[in-house]
């Protein structure tokens, strides 16, 4: 339970109808970025999903909104979120493999390079040890 954090670290969301995903404090941009509560004019969307962003009939941004509520570069980020038609529900996903599932030997690769940005302390095979 103490290494949760590294899977939390790992995940991000991958929107289907974006309603169970909140705008703030969750990664949902792409490379699991999230909207911190913090950010200036946060408190407008505080309580609110994505879906309110998006155009559920044809599964789309609803650029307008975002432009008025965020800030350029943060609209940009929402704007480049990638919304795939077949996904219908929200889910978990694991940001760190190209095949989206969470595995050992990613995390590691997580931790070496991401989380202590030590590239040097990578030792191949090593996490099958794990």
């Amino acid at each position: 339970m103490r290494a949760r954090f590294l899977v939390r670290g790992g995940a991000r969301w991958s929107i289907g109808s974006g309603a169970s995903i909140s705008i703030l404090n969750e990664p949902w941009l792409p490379n699991g970025e999230f909207i911190s509560s913090d950010t200036p004019d946060a408190h407008i969307v505080q309580n609110f999903t994505i879906n309110i962003m998006m155009n559920l009939y044809v599964k789309s941004r609803n650029e307008h909104v975002e432009r008025q509520v965020f800030s350029m570069d943060i609209a940009d980020k929402i704007l480049h979120t990638q919304l795939i038609s077949k996904v219908d529900e929200d889910g978990l996903i694991w940001k760190a493999e190209w095949h989206v599932r969470y595995s050992v030997r990613s995390v590691y690769r997580l931790c070496v390079y991401e989380l202590i940005d030590s590239p040097h302390l990578w030792r191949s095979g090593f996490w099958s040890r794990i």
